[in-house]
């Protein structure tokens, strides 16, 4: 299978069918929806998902607008081509950095403003600075937050399903799952958090992606995890998958 530039921020690649089953179970879409109007019947994307076949280049624009994806440009936390909504959103950035609410909300409103609400991604980005407001100000708990923040990654990753199949996630969802980790652990949920942070780093084991083009991504939740090991008090398993990520490494 050939690789596609996902996110261009952060020089991210996805193999073609772990991009594709990953996005359409985020969906909740059936193959036989996905498939409508590209392939005649379900086995060419079976195999395609199960990494025995690559899409044509047609077919694989026509799945990504079928998944409602957009192939070319992933920014940090928004996508956008308004070079105006990428200037207001670093402003945000700047002031959040310095715990200024009151500017970081009047710059937040006027990136909103320019955003497409539409996008699942923006969506989120909404959402979540939302969430990250009341929690500051106190106006919700860290429960709250919790079941919020959960709901607001479900616009593009999927988490609470049983099924083991999650695909790797981007950088942006990296933070937002250890920021739910860190959140557990503050309930008295370490382990919860802990049990969250082995089911994604799963997901790298399952690739057939090398984790260097993961990197960001991976090292965030790797290096939490490393200190919820610590925290936990399982020092010598800590020290085991600190030496395994410097063989790697090296």
């Amino acid at each position: 299978s050939f690789c596609w530039f996902l996110e261009s921020y952060t020089r991210e690649y996805c193999l073609a069918n772990e991009l594709i089953k990953g996005e359409r179970l985020v969906r909740k879409m059936s193959r036989s929806q996905t498939i409508e109007g590209i392939y005649q019947n379900e086995v060419s994307l079976a195999r395609i998902e199960e990494g025995k076949q690559s899409p044509t280049e047609e077919n694989f624009q026509l799945l990504m607008k079928k998944l409602g994806l957009e192939c070319v440009k992933y920014n940090t936390c928004v996508v956008t081509n308004r070079e105006q909504a990428l200037r207001e959103y670093d402003a945000l950035v700047d002031y959040l950095s310095r715990e200024d609410i009151e500017n970081s909300k009047i710059e937040f409103e006027k990136v909103k403003m320019l955003l497409d609400l539409s996008h699942p991604v923006n969506q989120q980005f909404v959402e979540l600075h939302g969430i990250q407001f009341d929690y500051i100000l106190g106006q919700i708990n860290e429960e709250d937050f919790c079941v919020l923040t959960e709901q607001a990654l479900s616009r593009t990753f999927l988490l609470n399903s049983e099924s083991n199949e999650i695909r790797i996630p981007t950088y942006v969802e990296a933070m937002i799952i250890n920021q739910l980790a860190v959140s557990y652990r503050k309930q008295g949920k370490i382990n919860k958090g802990l049990k969250l942070q082995e089911r994604v780093l799963k997901c790298y084991d399952r690739s057939l992606m090398d984790v260097m083009h993961h990197h960001r991504s991976y090292g965030l939740i790797k290096a939490n995890y490393i200190i919820f090991l610590e925290v936990m008090g399982m020092i010598d398993e800590a020290k085991r998958v600190c030496e395994a990520e410097i063989k790697n490494e090296m």
